[in-house]
């Protein structure tokens, strides 16, 4: 093992600030390098818990084994690119794909297409190459990147403070005939770990919903997400009888792929200080 030296990509919970910066490893690997006293500051050991400031210089002894999913020969493919100028880039992300990787060697994810397209790209890390959000794996559409640091800095916070405007269409089973606001608390299975639930303790989510329109018996719409809970949206329309088509995980009926897409956001450009409305339409499927 050797100590790996690294600015924190972010601010924050010291394992949010080493996940960010080493997206391949899972929570629970975190954590583990954590209680052995892997992760540490000028030599000490930290807390997982603790807060650190973006920039921070960090160590983290890693085998080689662990330090694999770094660099990972992405397939020969072509990334769908909504927008790009000298930032920011924003990536229309396909169905069934990792946004980052989340295990050793894993190679076809956007990220790693994206560095091998843009190698210079490494703003929040190296297997971030730039990412500024990440969609859940089943799920397609916008992802934000940025090109440079300073980009990466402003477009982060902004992201996560809720000044970037996210929306998203979903195809849900059943009739929704008003619009809604969904809020609740949103906490992680224990039995199962991938899954998340509606409950009376857990994060805050907030979500407000319009409808499009309808195809056959299912209901086409608008979500405009507040929070950004893990699988909030999946989550949340499921515990009002409206499973995503396509969501199995959360009692969705089967379908090629689940009907969940980042359609929009809306953000002040870092840059140039103007704002912009950046759009991917969903494919067809979503409408017949």
């Amino acid at each position: 093992m050797a100590n790996n030296i690294f600015a924190a990509p972010i601010s924050g919970r010291a394992l949010n600030v080493v996940k960010a910066a080493f997206p391949h490893l899972t929570r629970g690997e975190l954590g583990k390098l954590f209680t052995r006293g892997r992760i540490m500051f000028r030599g000490v050991k930290i807390k997982k818990s603790e807060q650190i400031v973006a920039g921070t210089e960090l160590e983290a002894d890693l085998t080689d084994s662990e330090k694999q999913g770094v660099i990972a020969a992405p397939p020969a493919a072509d990334l769908a690119v909504v927008f790009e100028d000298d930032a920011l880039i924003v990536l229309d992300k396909p169905p069934n794909m990792h946004t980052v990787p989340v295990r050793f060697r894993e190679a076809a994810t956007l990220m790693n297409m994206l560095r091998a397209n843009r190698a210079t790209i490494t703003a929040g890390g190296v297997l971030n190459a730039g990412s500024i959000n990440r969609l859940d794996f089943e799920t397609s559409g916008l992802v934000l990147v940025a090109k440079t640091d300073a980009a990466f800095e402003t477009m982060y916070a902004a992201y996560h403070s809720g000044a970037v405007e996210k929306y998203y269409l979903a195809r849900v089973a059943g009739a929704v005939n008003a619009p809604m606001v969904m809020e609740d608390r949103i906490r992680k299975i224990r039995e199962q770990r991938e899954r998340m639930a509606v409950g009376e303790t857990g994060l805050p989510a907030r979500a407000e919903v319009s409808v499009i329109g309808t195809v056959g018996t299912d209901s086409l719409l608008l979500v405009k997400l507040i929070t950004g809970v893990r699988h909030q949206i999946r989550v949340q329309l499921a515990a009002r009888g409206l499973p995503i088509v396509g969501d199995a995980g959360y009692g969705g009926r089967l379908h090629e792929r689940m009907l969940l897409h980042s359609y929009m956001i809306e953000m002040t450009h870092p840059l140039s200080g103007k704002r912009m409305t950046i759009a991917a339409p969903p494919p067809d499927m979503f409408f017949h």
